[in-house]
C-alpha cells in the first residue's frame, strides 16, 4: 500500500467513519451480514454477502445501503473506488457534505485518476437516481435485473 493509500485509510478511520456515526441517523433497520447471506443466489443481498466476504470487509451498521451500491454499481471497496463511488453519487444528483468531502480530498490526493473519476460521474448523470430507489428492500433481487432497471452499465 502506497503512502498516499494509508493517509487516506487513516483519515476515513480517524474522521470520516467518526463523523459519518455522529451526523448519519440511517431511516432502515440494520442490515446484517446473515441476512445477505440468506438471499437467492445472484441476487443483489447475496453477490453483496459474497463481496463483503472476499475482501474480509464487515458491515458497517447504518452505511449498508453505501455497501450495497459498491456491489450494484461493481466498484470495488478501494480508495480509489470509494472516489469513483462518490463521483457517481454527484453525477446521481447527490449533493451531500461527505459526497463532497471525498471527492475534493480523494482528488488532491490522487489525482492521476481524474478521467476515471469523471467518466463515474457520467455514468451518475445518465443513471435512475439511487437515491429513489430503497436498495435496502431490493437485496432480493436479481442483481443483473437491477442493473438494468436503472439503466446502469459499464
Amino acid at each position: 500500500m502506497n503512502i498516499r493509500n494509508k493517509i487516506m485509510e487513516w483519515m476515513a478511520y480517524q474522521f470520516y467513519f467518526p463523523f459519518i456515526k455522529l451526523v448519519y441517523k440511517p431511516k432502515y433497520d440494520p442490515i446484517k451480514l446473515e441476512d445477505l447471506f440468506n438471499c437467492p443466489f445472484n441476487s443483489l443481498g447475496y453477490e453483496s454477502f459474497m463481496f463483503l466476504k472476499k475482501r474480509n470487509i464487515e458491515l458497517f451498521h447504518g452505511y449498508e445501503v453505501h455497501d450495497l451500491k459498491h456491489v450494484l454499481l461493481n466498484i470495488d471497496m478501494t480508495i480509489k473506488g470509494e472516489i469513483m463511488l462518490e463521483y457517481f453519487e454527484l453525477g446521481n444528483g447527490n449533493k451531500s457534505l461527505v459526497v463532497w468531502i471525498v471527492i475534493l480530498g480523494g482528488t488532491l490526493i490522487m489525482p492521476e485518476y481524474f478521467k476515471t473519476y469523471f467518466k463515474y460521474y457520467k455514468l451518475g448523470k445518465n443513471t435512475k437516481k439511487l437515491q429513489e430507489l430503497e436498495l435496502q428492500t431490493l437485496i432480493n433481487e436479481p442483481i443483473n435485473q437491477l442493473r438494468q432497471s436503472i439503466n446502469y452499465s459499464i
